[in-house]
């Protein structure tokens, strides 16, 4: 969401549109839900109309939002999320030879 008193060519980034959409996955206590949709529903909307670019992250999320706002056509475009190339399998001469466990706390 774009915050108040953003500027004018701001740029906003739809992952998804779930809050608004399929609020009942999102927030799946039915009083949360009452009370926090029609807050999202307006934000997500307000930010929509004010931002210069929406960038969706595939194709349904722009299909989504154009659900939400047919009137952002124009200044939506999908942008596919890509994966650094340092996320590549790692060469065999550098793996393991045996199972390892690794404990993060």
């Amino acid at each position: 969401m774009l915050p108040r008193g953003a500027p004018e060519n701001s740029v906003l980034t739809m992952h998804d549109a779930m809050q608004v959409l399929c609020p009942e996955l999102v927030f799946p206590n039915p009083l949360v839900r009452t009370l926090v949709k029609p807050y999202w529903s307006a934000a997500v909307r307000s930010s929509l109309r004010r931002a210069r670019r929406i960038l969706a992250v595939s194709r349904h999320t722009a299909d989504d939002t154009l659900r939400l706002d047919p009137s952002v056509h124009d200044r939506l475009r999908v942008t596919h999320l890509g994966v650094d190339p340092g996320f590549a399998p790692m060469p065999q001469e550098l793996a393991l030879r045996r199972p390892a466990a690794v404990a993060t706390g």
